[in-house]
Formats: structure tokens, sequence, C-alpha cells
């Protein structure tokens, strides 16, 4: 029998006396934003294209009773006598043996501070989560302020907020009372470009006019300009691409659809064999019946 990972494992009631199991946290949003914009209620799921998504989406666990837990979800070996541990890898929720599950980090985007079991695939991408969840996001969610015009209708730049909205899916740019002057959807972003001379920087959008010269925004200062267009660029890549719930999903019908491939092929192969040896039999008896020589 194999032994379940402590997350499998049937856990006791808890007693008046005995101490509790923790209950997580909700979703923090950081800095001053859910004072000028609705916060989604806990729980919701993030809108797509947004930097926050894996965070909130992330792969369900494998239960004991699915096909693909009885194997190491990477190399394959099976679970049982001589591999008697299984493990949930804490960001795909995939089932891995320990040689495969041997990572550890902070899953900071999901608010795990404490070092969690990480698949092989999945330890680089938590890496790539952890800088992004500490270098960038503060920033994005903080905020940047500069000097831009809104629209190519406004008559001269004034101060605004550069920031993410509460969803995690676009950036907005606010004026000084707070009031969202225009918002640029992430998954849109083309590029983030900084001429040479001055802090401005330009965020280019697909749905932009072939003679739109994109939002133009100037950062005071250029070192101000380098953080924020490094956010941005990472953010946008964030937000282009596929939620990690989606992508665990389809990995699993793969290897689903993988482990039917091969069990076909077995059992192809093996019925060949069969037909093989009741072949052999039949002539075997036959030789025997009218003596005929084996040659």
């Amino acid at each position: 029998m194999a032994c379940l990972c402590p997350c499998m494992r049937p856990q006791p009631e808890p007693s008046g006396d005995g101490p509790r199991e923790p209950t997580p946290a909700p979703p923090v949003v950081v800095g001053e934003e859910s004072k000028l914009l609705p916060k989604q209620p806990h729980g919701a799921p993030a809108a797509t294209g947004s930097v926050r998504a894996s965070a909130m989406q992330r792969g369900k666990w494998l239960d004991e009773s699915d096909d693909l837990a009885r194997s190491c979800f990477a190399c394959g070996v099976e679970f049982g006598t001589f591999v008697d541990s299984r493990h949930h890898c804490r960001r795909c929720g995939n089932t891995f043996c320990a040689k495969c599950s041997s990572g550890r980090a902070p899953l900071l985007l999901f608010q795990v501070t404490d070092p969690a079991r990480l698949c092989d695939a999945c330890y680089p991408e938590a890496q790539a989560d952890n800088e992004f969840a500490a270098r960038h996001l503060p920033r994005l969610t903080r905020g940047t302020v500069g000097q831009a015009r809104p629209s190519a209708f406004a008559m001269a730049a004034e101060a605004v907020l550069v920031r993410l909205n509460t969803a995690g899916d676009a950036v907005l740019v606010l004026n000084a009372d707070a009031r969202p002057l225009r918002t640029v959807p992430l998954a849109d972003v083309t590029g983030v470009d900084e001429p040479a001379g001055g802090a401005t920087l330009v965020v280019r959008e697909a749905t932009e006019g072939p003679f739109s010269g994109g939002l133009k925004i100037d950062c005071g200062t250029a070192k101000e300009r380098e953080g924020l267009a490094d956010a941005l660029r990472a953010a946008a890549r964030r937000a282009r691409a596929p939620d990690l719930a989606s992508a665990v999903e389809r990995d699993r019908a793969k290897q689903k659809l993988e482990r039917r491939r091969q069990m076909s092929i077995r059992d192809r192969l093996a019925s060949a064999e069969e037909r093989r040896k009741s072949n052999s039999k039949l002539r075997d008896s036959l030789r025997d019946k009218y003596a005929l020589s084996s040659r």
C-alpha cells in the first residue's frame, strides 16, 4: 500500500482542547488601491490575463482515486512496494515520487512564505513567480507618480499615478483625485519603449491605431522609468501566458491520453503474443496428431 502524501491522509477531527489547523488568510490588497477601487470578493476567480491569475487558480491536487495518482507524474514510476511514498507539488497539485519533488521554495504569489515542496518542473517557475512578487508586483500595486497626457485630445500633461488595478489585469492612469483617466489592459500591451534621453517611457497597445504614439509617461527620473518599464514588461508577459490551472489541466489530459495510448500498445502486443502462443500450440498438436516432422 502506497504511503500517501500528508495532504491526502485523513485528518482527525480537532478537539476542543487540541490545537486547530490555522485558517488560510484571505488575499491582501497591497497599498491604498482598495480605497479607490472596489475589491474583488475573496475566492472570486481572477480575470483572464491577470498577473494574479496564477496565484488565484493553482492546479487542483490529484485525488487518491485518480489514475494519475498511481504513479509519478514526471518519471512514471508506480507507487507500491519499492516506491512507497508519493507527494503533492504545492504549485501544480500533481503527485510525484520524492526524487522528482525534491525542491523547496516559498510561493509568494500564493502568500506561502515558508518553503513548500515543489516538483522539478515547478521549482524554476516558482523562482520566477517569487521574483515577480518581490520585485515588480509591489511597484505596480504601489504605483508610480509621473506626468502623462491620458489621451490624444488632452491639452497638456498632468500629474498622474500609474498602478495596477484590483483585478490585476490592467494598469490604471489616475489623476490627482484618484479618478481613472485611462485603462490599459495588460494582455494588450505589445511593448514598453524607453526613448533615449529623459525619463519618458511609452506603453504600446495592440488596440492602437497605426498613427498612435502610445501612452507616454514621464517618470521624473531615469531610475524610476527603468523600474516601471521592467515591471510593466514582466506583468504583460505574465498576463499573456495561460493561467496555471488551465495549463495543469491540459498537461493532465495529455498525460492520460499518452498513458491510454501506451496501454493500448501493451494490450495489442500482449494479444499478439497470446495469438503466437496459441498458434504454436496448435501447430504442435497437429504435428503430434499426424506424426509430422518438426522441420
